[in-house]
């Protein structure tokens, strides 16, 4: 049985792995890197945010287009949103304080 983690990771691995670069999203992510509030271009229905691990550490259900980063350690981390279209865009960020 595999659980929630492992599912995220290889949910990571395959998207790292095979995105298409061509693909043309419309959400912009700023500032990245950050030290402390990374912002969303367009409202989003659900964010969440894992580290490099895969392992989920943020997740939010709120049209707010911003997500606080202050409590994280220095490093790489991906984020996930949700639009209210059901879209899902993940990007990597860089949280350096």
């Amino acid at each position: 049985v595999i659980n929630q983690t492992e599912k995220v990771r290889n949910y990571l691995s395959s998207y790292l792995s095979s995105h298409n670069k061509s693909y043309k999203d419309n959400i912009c992510i700023y500032p990245n890197p950050t030290s402390g509030r990374i912002y969303i271009s367009e409202k989003p229905k659900q964010i969440e945010l894992y580290n490099n691990l895969g392992d989920r550490l943020i997740k939010k259900d709120t049209p707010e287009n911003y997500i606080d980063t202050y409590k994280l350690l220095n490093g790489i981390y991906f984020i996930r949103i949700k639009t209210f279209t059901n879209k899902v865009i993940v990007k990597k960020i860089v949280v350096s304080h």
